[in-house]
């Protein structure tokens, strides 16, 4: 009776793993599908935050450019009421700084010239 018994059991045994085995079947195809309905979420998600977000520079851009064109008419505006009105003070400003980098210019010329000059008179030592 003993091996009958034990027989028994050993089948019960058996029904039972084979039930968690076909248990753990089951629940591993449930997440795989819940995995793949994640990347496919996750990548929709994305896909929709890139769109989002390339809308959103360009309106930020338009915006930014015509801030800028419209500051840059409003300067350009500004500078010519002020030219016609005669204003002195933007005429004279204007005209130093334009002798300032005349200056600077030929600061830096003399500075090239007395380069050149070095150079060549260390040429003529080589070639001698």
């Amino acid at each position: 009776m003993e091996k009958e018994h034990f027989e028994i059991l050993l089948e019960d045994m058996h029904d039972s793993i084979k039930a968690i085995a076909e248990g753990h079947g089951v629940l591993n195809n449930k997440i795989d599908n819940l995995t793949n309905e994640l990347r496919t979420g996750l990548k929709s998600t994305r896909d929709e935050l890139i769109f989002l977000i390339k809308a959103s520079n360009e309106h930020l851009e338009e915006r930014l450019t015509k801030k800028i064109e419209d500051g840059d008419r409003a300067v350009v505006e500004q500078l010519t009421k002020r030219i016609k009105e005669g204003d002195d003070a933007v005429v004279a400003l204007l005209t130093q700084q334009i002798d300032e980098v005349k200056d600077i210019l030929y600061v830096r010329t003399e500075k090239l010239d007395d380069h050149e000059r070095r150079i060549r008179s260390l040429e003529h030592k080589k070639s001698a």
